[in-house]
């Protein structure tokens, strides 16, 4: 009887030969087994071929699976080449520069007018266009977007709600299609301001895509008044019949005689004996 180890072989050969014409009697007793114990080991024999071949094919059925499954997520690699080659093949991680970039070039698909302050005469603006909103424009005014007229409208809202029609004060300011900053100059300080970007129609009608939020520029400095707003007149010495002075808005003025005049010491009224002043 065969070892373990050659277990394989020998059944491979005794079935060779029963397939040749020979007859499992005669193996029987050639391999010094009886009849019965060959057809049980050969039995045997078939059902673990059987169950190794069930297990072969699902094991190559699970590595069809994953080679299909890491040639949809890696390029297939040469089985020659060299590792650094294989290494530059790879798919490698981009990276969005605009991530990087400081300037006030942002390609973020939204829509957004945001208004900050500078100066008390100067507001900066930035905003952003999606391509769906630029797409819609195009459809609506049956143009491209490079070639329709963009501006800025900048609103004084001061102490109203503003509805789009009251505003103070409003001014209108060019841009290019391309522009996605702007600096306001020339405004009033101490004042309430809102932004809005569009295009306009046929008839010259302004037609906003984006408006801003409100900020209110601080007070200039430079236009505060340093000088004190009480100012101090001449005390008049008791019975002298003079015209006392008084500082209005930086002029000196003549006030009529007061006939209490003697009576004022500069801090209080006195009182004449017998009634009155």
């Amino acid at each position: 009887m065969p070892s373990p180890i050659h277990a394989h072989e020998f059944w491979k050969n005794m079935l060779d030969r029963i397939a040749g014409g020979e007859s499992q009697s005669a193996l029987a007793a050639a391999s010094g087994l009886s009849i019965g114990q060959f057809r049980y080991r050969l039995r045997k024999h078939l059902e673990s071929m059987s169950a190794l071949a069930e297990t072969a094919a699902a094991r190559e059925e699970g590595r069809a699976y994953d080679e299909q499954a890491a040639a949809v997520e890696t390029p297939e690699r040469e089985p020659c080449q060299p590792q650094s080659e294989a290494q530059d093949s790879l798919p490698r991680l981009e990276v969005d520069p605009s991530l990087f970039d400081e300037s006030w070039h942002r390609p973020v698909q939204s829509n957004a007018l945001v208004l900050m302050v500078k100066e008390p005469r100067t507001l900066f603006a930035y905003w952003s266009v999606s391509d769906v909103r630029k797409d819609l424009v195009r459809e609506h005014f049956q143009s491209p977007w490079e070639e329709l007229p963009f501006y800025l409208q900048v609103y004084d809202v001061t102490d109203v709600h503003f509805d789009g029609t009251n505003a103070h004060d409003s001014q209108r300011i060019a841009v290019r299609h391309d522009h996605e900053s702007w600096y306001l100059h020339d405004l009033q300080p101490g004042r309430r301001y809102l932004v809005d970007f569009g295009t306009t129609t046929w008839h010259g009608h302004f037609f906003t895509l984006l408006r801003s939020n409100i900020v209110q520029t601080p007070p200039d400095k430079q236009e505060l008044r340093t000088e004190p707003s009480v100012r101090f007149g001449q005390v008049v010495p008791s019975g002298q019949r003079a015209k006392c002075e008084q500082i209005e808005g930086g002029e000196l003025l003549p006030v009529a005689d007061r006939e209490w005049g003697g009576l004022f010491d500069g801090y209080t009224l006195s009182e004449r004996k017998g009634g009155g002043f």
